[in-house]
């Protein structure tokens, strides 16, 4: 596979300067009349804040979209600028991104992410596959993507991909799958990040779009416990699950009729390879986070408390799979934290100053006149289209959930009904590589080509963007959201 050619700096500069053009200007540009008099009637909203914020928003999105400087640093450009413009003071704007609740979470469900691939426990994990799984290709395939889909409910889809992948190339080892032409191949690492993708809507710690959502949530004065988001959405993931499987078998059709999986060797190397004390312990303090997880809703602990605590439970001596804070502090991926927390103070202010109110009246009028599995329909349509022109499922959820909130608030519709079709279609846009690393990952071995992955994920996006606007419609009418 050809590596990705670098971006030259007469690209990179260009676009900086594009992007701090648009900022400035928009700091300058009169306010519509539409839309001082949405912000005039929020309390503490402002025209010419919420004016500036757009620029904001435009020109960051043009950075993220272009990748003309890394994502972390240009998400940095909004607390910056938010504060250089005084649409609040920095102070305030700073402890809202990185003093929020969401940047405790990332830091534990990171955490024991890499734990598990440090300590040794995925390749382990690899080996139990192999001696439980059958031979026919279609059942490994759902069975791979089953797994994905029950590891990313509980930590990030990125990192459920970063476990499965050594499990997935075990499996093509066995059959000698050649990298681009193995349709086997193809299906079972796009069926690796497609598992991920759809366990991780399920509950709240499976994608960061979901912590987002529930954010907006809080933040709109609906408190969603995890019980509650896992009985809705967890239907909507499995449903997906099922759909995605046939479709890659349609799509790619195994070019093998069985899969000799040499299980007395694997059974060897299971008694070979002793279990180690850090990796029962990450089995232990894995089992905890889920069982807190379930409970929180009765305990009264709140999820990203329990995230947090799984780091001192993972640095206890003799038992860690870090040599030492310092080992943990560089394995974290802290671009992806800033992202996904500079992300939710841009839809903070965008609710406070007005903007998003704004932008619901002018998106989603349209969509108001539309009857309820349409509306709901309509959404999840929207927000899929605005997935691909953003390449990013966190900066969709982010930009999008809130003004989904603020639609449902203005027409009478579920405001927790809407919020859902907006996160689970931002994180089910699969068409482009770009889209989500869970892609990324499985794109980097080589085995599908970015036109075979639009060509079933153009498929899969539709099925599920009918499947999460007909499964909340029912739950609509039956009192549940």
């Amino acid at each position: 596979m050809a590596e990705k050619k670098e971006k030259s700096l007469a690209y990179k500069y260009g676009f900086l300067a594009l992007s701090l053009a648009i900022i400035i200007i928009f700091r300058f540009l009169p306010v519509p009349a539409t839309l001082e008099s949405v912000c005039s009637a929020i309390e503490g909203g402002s025209g010419r804040s919420a004016m500036t914020l757009l620029g904001i928003l435009l020109g960051v999105v043009i950075l993220w979209i272009t990748e003309a400087i890394p994502l972390a640093v240009s998400s940095m450009f909004i607390p910056i600028f938010i504060g250089l413009f005084n649409i609040d003071k920095f102070n305030v704007v700073f402890k809202a991104t990185f003093g929020s609740n969401v940047f405790a979470f990332f830091m534990g469900i990171l955490a024991i992410s890499v734990a598990c691939r440090k300590s040794g426990l995925a390749k382990k994990m690899a080996a139990y596959f192999g001696m439980v799984s059958s031979k026919r290709p279609s059942l490994v395939l759902l069975l791979v993507m089953a797994i994905s889909f029950f590891i990313s409910m509980w930590i990030t889809d990125m990192a459920a991909v970063g476990i499965m992948i050594p499990i997935g190339l075990a499996v093509l080892a066995t059959i000698n799958a050649v990298r681009g032409e193995s349709n086997f191949g193809k299906a079972i690492m796009l069926g690796i990040s497609w598992g991920s993708v759809f366990g991780g809507i399920t509950t709240p710690s499976g994608v960061s779009s979901n912590i987002i959502a529930m954010t907006f949530l809080g933040e709109a004065g609906v408190d969603v416990t995890f019980t509650q988001w896992l009985t809705i959405c967890f239907p909507i993931g499995l449903i997906d699950l099922i759909l995605g499987w046939l479709v890659l078998l349609l799509v790619f059709k195994p070019e093998v009729k069985e899969i000799a999986f040499d299980k007395t060797a694997m059974k060897k190397q299971l008694a070979e390879d002793k279990w180690t004390k850090s990796q029962i312990w990450i089995v232990v303090v894995f089992a905890f986070m889920i069982l807190a997880f379930l409970t929180s809703s009765k305990t009264g602990l709140n999820i990203n408390l329990i995230a947090f605590m799984l780091i001192p439970l993972l640095m206890l001596p003799g038992i860690s799979a870090f040599k030492d804070f310092k080992d943990f502090q560089s394995s974290l991926n802290w671009g992806a934290i800033i992202l996904a927390v500079a992300g939710v103070s841009l839809g903070v202010y965008a609710q406070s100053t007005g903007l998003s109110s704004w932008i619901a009246q002018m998106l989603l009028s349209p969509v108001a006149k539309l009857p309820g599995i349409l509306q709901l329909g309509g959404v999840s349509i929207l927000t899929d289209i605005g997935g691909l022109v953003l390449s990013s499922m966190n900066i969709t959820a982010t930009i999008f959930v809130p003004i989904v909130i603020d639609f449902a608030a203005q027409t009478g519709a579920s405001v927790f009904a809407m919020a859902l079709a907006a996160t689970c279609a931002s994180s089910t846009v699969i068409v482009l590589v770009t889209q989500t690393p869970t892609l990324v990952l499985t794109y980097a071995e080589g085995y599908y080509s970015i036109k075979e992955c639009a060509k079933a994920g153009i498929i899969m996006t539709v099925l599920s963007a009918v499947v999460v606007a007909v499964w909340l419609t029912l739950m609509v009418a039956c009192g549940m959201v």
